[in-house]
């Protein structure tokens, strides 16, 4: 069950011209097709492999951009139609990955290469969209757990558990005595 799909642009990796793709994340894994027919699946990222994702202040002559590092050793490049579209997907990467959202700041990145700057005008139409039945215009946020901690009790290592004669002083170390009156 996808939690968010929608256009968007992908560098890719070979040849690292930018195409449309339909972008969809899934439980275990991104997934980004040709269109959103969902038949031609170009690729995956899969979310166990996702160290991060960073927002990009620039990126070879693009705005909007951000980047999926990976334990693989790739970082994807992802560009989206304006701040708040590459916000909603960071934020959704984010919580597929069990990360906090909304904590990126864009990071500056040199361009690479003789890239053409982006078109302003680029448009990606109106397909993106939040999936499942009756689903709120927003993904849920995970509540945090709080457990309380019981209190922890000093105990002694076996090698420094030496017993004591009433008439001999303790052979203990200082250390292991101060901790003993200070718990």
């Amino acid at each position: 069950m996808a939690t968010k799909s929608g256009y968007i642009f992908k560098e890719g990796a070979k040849v690292m011209n930018w195409k449309k793709r339909y972008l969809v994340i899934e439980r275990d894994k991104l997934a980004y097709f040709v269109k959103d027919n969902l038949k031609e699946r170009k690729g995956e990222i899969l979310i166990r492999t996702i160290k991060e994702v960073k927002a990009v202040k620039e990126y070879k002559g693009r705005k909007f951009v951000f980047g999926i590092v990976t334990t693989t050793g790739r970082t994807y490049f992802f560009q989206g139609s304006d701040d708040e579209n590459v916000k909603n997907w960071m934020d959704a990467i984010n919580l597929a990955i069990g990360k906090p959202q909304g904590s990126a700041a864009p990071t500056p990145v040199a361009a690479q290469g003789n890239a053409p700057p982006a078109r302003q005008n680029d448009s990606f139409g109106s397909n993106q969209q939040q999936l499942g039945a009756g689903a709120p215009s927003q993904v849920a946020q995970p509540q945090p757990v709080y457990q309380q901690q019981q209190p922890t009790q000093y105990q002694q290592p076996a090698a420094a558990q030496v017993p004591c004669s009433p008439n001999l002083p303790c052979p203990r170390p200082l250390f292991l005595l101060l901790c003993e009156i200070l718990l």
